[in-house]
């Protein structure tokens, strides 16, 4: 008989680990350089923007951004204020510490570093190995590690998915790494 409440509290604790990019991401990612491709980008020095068109590919170590549009926008310090990115889908793929790969899209992604928010809108998913999050808008807090998903209108719901052996197999492994953290 399968238990709800554990089912729920497990579901929750994936989520958070889908999604929790700041403590089981590849650290070095961070330090490694961000490397923009596009077919076409226009700067508006006045307006501290910069837009990247057709084919964007960013990466930086195991991230990977895709998109038809991304635009970057840049505060008076020279610092990322706002990055906005659409495509049909937009996605985004980053190799946790576990070496499994953490797959987002939507057709539109934003990520404000200050607030440090990433929201995807429309079609909006997360992915890892079969377990998955759907739903028409993903708001991730990556400081505050809090999550919303909204199913958006027309009767739409956010779906999750879980395995249950990838389930186990996670918390286990999120367990042995959260005791060699304790550990240090």
């Amino acid at each position: 008989m399968l238990n709800i409440q554990a089912l729920l509290r497990n579901s929750i604790i994936t989520t958070l680990f889908l999604l929790n990019s700041s403590s089981f991401a590849l650290e070095s990612d961070y330090s490694k350089p961000v490397v923009v491709e596009s077919d076409k980008q226009t700067a508006e020095l006045d307006k501290d923007k910069i837009t990247f068109i057709d084919n964007v590919v960013i990466t930086q170590g195991t991230i990977k951004i895709t998109a038809n549009k991304v635009e970057i926008f840049r505060g008076k310090n020279g610092q990322i204020k706002d990055l906005k990115a659409s495509g049909t889908p937009a996605t985004y793929v980053q190799v946790m510490e576990s070496g499994k790969p953490v797959k987002a899209q939507g057709l539109y992604i934003s990520y404000d570093p200050v607030r440090q928010i990433i929201t995807l809108e429309k079609n909006a998913e997360i992915k890892q190995e079969n377990s998955s999050l759907k739903g028409e808008k993903i708001i991730y807090n990556v400081a505050t590690e809090k999550m919303e998903a909204l199913g958006g209108k027309s009767n739409k719901r956010v779906t999750t998915v879980f395995i249950p052996s990838e389930l186990t197999n996670q918390i286990n492994a999120n367990k042995q790494q959260s005791g060699k953290s304790n550990k240090k």
